[in-house]
């Protein structure tokens, strides 16, 4: 049964506002009109459109969130968290994060649960997970959480694994490759798996970061597919870190250097004269030569 909050402050049954939430979980939201709508629990501030962080812990643009069809943020009262808090779906969620969080949970992320779970419609195992990334980042403010909360529902992700997903752009290994080739944008799946197929190299991020990097000096680019014949040709000189890569640089450029002063075989200098071994004349030869001269002439 899904539960409401008038304006009297009796509790009642059916959809509040006419959303529905995508979870099983009990419903419950604060209807009528502006009045009823308290100041920001974080704030204070009665302004909807205060600034929030972003995935990297920064302070982030405000962040209007009725966009993009996002519910507005509002405050959920005890008796009304005491209501939602008795189901059974709730009991697990709530038990999840305390753990993630190592200490009881606090009014301010209780609020940000309640508007989680009833205003955004995330099921327990999204609010779960949002909160084990969060304390795997070390960074587990409610803003912050917040911040990537409503970018997961203005994507419309709903689900764990989307959500993974999403982690792992941000904050997994394409994240360095965007970021080195100067990408704005999402990649599309045909670029991810070429640098999935990375992974067959073991390379650090540094690695493939220098790869990226050279890519774009050297070609003016950011094809992927150039990136993987350096990280092949490293991998099979047996690169593991940068210096190894300068190791490799350093022979490449000697045997260069060899290359271009040693005469390609089977290509000897074309200029036949120059190839003449000569001979060194003396005054006899020369005296010699003009008799021989002399007397073919007499003969003819």
């Amino acid at each position: 049964m899904q539960m409401g909050y008038s304006a009297r402050g009796d509790f009642h049954t059916g959809p509040a506002n006419g959303y529905a939430p995508v979870s099983g979980t009990p419903h419950l939201r604060v209807v009528n009109s502006d009045r009823d709508i308290p100041p920001d629990h974080e704030t204070g501030d009665t302004n909807s459109d205060s600034a929030g962080y972003d995935e990297t812990g920064n302070e982030a643009p405000a962040v209007n969130k009725t966009e993009n069809n996002v519910p507005a943020k509002t405050e959920y009262s005890p008796t009304m968290i005491s209501a939602l808090s008795r189901d059974a779906e709730m009991k697990q969620t709530l038990s999840s994060v305390e753990n993630s969080l190592g200490a009881p949970i606090s009014p301010a992320h209780m609020q940000l649960i309640m508007y989680l779970t009833c205003d955004l419609g995330f099921p327990g195992d999204m609010v779960s997970y949002l909160y084990r990334l969060g304390a795997d980042r070390g960074k587990t403010g409610p803003r912050y959480l917040e911040t990537i909360a409503l970018n997961w529902s203005s994507k419309n992700i709903k689900t764990v694994r989307d959500a993974t997903t999403e982690a792992a752009d941000f904050n997994g290994k394409y994240r360095p490759v965007k970021q080195a080739l100067g990408f704005h944008r999402d990649l599309v799946p045909a670029e991810k798996e070429i640098i999935d197929g990375w992974d067959e190299f073991g390379f650090s991020t540094e690695i493939i970061e220098e790869a990226c990097r050279r890519t774009v000096i050297q070609t003016g680019d950011t094809n992927l597919k150039y990136i993987t014949k350096i990280l092949e040709g490293w991998h099979n000189n047996g690169v593991k870190t940068l210096e190894d890569v300068k190791n490799v640089d350093e022979a490449f450029q000697k045997n260069k250097t060899k290359r271009a002063r040693s005469p390609r075989r089977g290509h000897p200098n074309s200029n036949a004269f120059q190839n003449f071994k000569q001979r060194d004349y003396t005054d006899e030869d020369y005296e010699d030569m003009e008799r021989q001269f002399l007397q073919r002439k007499n003969s003819n």
